[in-house]
C-alpha cells in the first residue's frame, strides 16, 4: 500500500513538471508565432488621417514592447507569477477579467453540449457495433462523414438563423467524429480473439459487449473523451463568432483578428492546461481501471 502511494506521488510530481514544461513551451511557440505573423505590429488606427502625428506616434510605441519575444515573454511570465496576465491592447481591459467573464459563458454552453456529444456518440456506436447489420453501418457512416464534411461555420450558421444556439451546433460538430473514433475502436475490440471465442460459444450479445469488448476498448474511449475536449474549444471559435456567443471561442477570434499578443498568448496557454489536464486524468482512470479489467 505504502509503495503504491508512493508511486502515485511521483506519477503526481512528473505530471506537474511535465505540464509546466508543456506550458513554457507552448507559450513561446505562440508569441513567436504571433510575433512573426504577417501584419503583426499594424493597428487600424493609424488609418484613421484625423489623427495627429503624436497620436500615432503613441500607438507605435504601445505595440513597441511586443516586438522582441523574449522581452515580451519574460515580461509576461513575471505578471503571471503575481496573479495578472497583462492588459489586452484590442479590449483595453485586464485579461483576468476577460477570460473570467468569457470562460463562464464558454462553460455554460459546453456543460450540456460535451455530456450529449458523449451519450450520442458513445450509444450509436455501441448500438451499431452490437446489431452487426450493414445497412445500418452504412447509413450512420455517410450520414456522419456527412456532417463531419460540414464546415463548423455552416452549422453555426445554420444553428443561428435558426435559433438553436450553441449548444445544438457544437454537438453536430462535435458528435460525428466521435461516433466514429468510437465505432472504430469499438469495431477492433469486437475482432479481439478472446471475443471471437466467446461469441463462438454463444454468449449473448448484451453479455458480449458489457464483459469482453467495453472492457478492451475502455482505455482508447476513456482518451478520446480527454481528445473531445480539445476538440470543444477548437469548435468553439467558428460556432461563438457566428452565433454572437461573447465565450473564449469569440474572444479568440477576435484577439487573432486584433493581433493580440498577451492576449492570445493567455488563450494558448488555458487550452494547453486544459488539454493537458484532461489527458493526465485519462491515463489515470486507466491506471486505476487497469487491474480491474485485467
Amino acid at each position: 500500500m505504502r509503495a503504491r502511494s508512493w508511486l502515485w506521488t511521483l506519477c503526481l510530481l512528473r505530471r506537474t513538471a511535465a505540464l509546466l514544461v508543456v506550458v513554457l513551451a507552448g507559450g513561446i511557440f505562440s508569441a513567436t508565432m504571433v510575433r512573426f505573423s504577417p501584419g503583426f505590429g499594424v493597428d487600424e488606427r493609424e488609418l484613421d488621417s484625423r489623427l495627429s502625428s503624436d497620436t500615432l506616434a503613441a500607438i507605435r510605441q504601445s505595440h513597441a514592447e511586443n516586438r522582441s519575444v523574449i522581452h515580451f515573454y519574460a515580461h509576461y511570465l513575471g505578471s503571471m507569477l503575481q496573479g495578472r496576465f497583462g492588459v489586452s491592447s484590442t479590449f483595453q481591459r485586464p485579461i483576468s477579467e476577460l477570460m473570467h467573464e468569457r470562460l463562464h459563458v464558454s462553460l455554460r454552453s459546453l456543460a450540456p453540449a460535451l455530456p450529449l456529444t458523449w451519450i450520442i456518440a458513445f450509444s450509436a456506436a455501441l448500438s451499431v457495433t452490437a446489431i452487426r447489420n450493414r445497412v445500418a453501418d452504412g447509413v450512420s457512416s455517410i450520414a456522419a462523414g456527412g456532417l463531419m464534411a460540414t464546415p463548423a461555420a455552416m452549422v453555426a450558421l445554420w444553428a443561428a438563423s435558426t435559433g438553436h444556439g450553441v449548444e445544438i451546433a457544437l454537438i453536430l460538430i462535435l458528435a460525428p467524429a466521435m461516433y466514429r473514433y468510437s465505432r472504430n475502436i469499438l469495431e477492433r475490440s469486437f475482432r479481439k480473439t478472446h471475443v471471437m471465442a466467446a461469441r463462438a460459444r454463444g454468449i449473448g450479445t448484451a453479455s458480449l459487449m458489457c464483459w469482453h469488448v467495453l472492457p478492451t476498448a475502455a482505455p482508447q474511449l476513456i482518451g478520446l473523451i480527454a481528445v473531445s475536449l480539445s476538440m470543444a474549444f477548437g469548435a468553439l471559435i467558428p460556432v461563438e463568432f457566428i452565433c454572437d456567443s461573447p465565450g473564449v471561442g469569440q474572444l479568440a477570434l477576435q484577439a487573432a483578428l486584433g493581433r493580440d499578443l498577451p492576449l492570445l498568448v493567455t488563450l494558448t496557454l488555458m487550452v494547453t492546461v486544459i488539454t493537458y489536464s484532461a489527458n493526465a486524468a485519462a491515463d489515470a482512470a486507466n491506471q486505476a481501471l487497469a487491474p480491474v479489467s485485467a
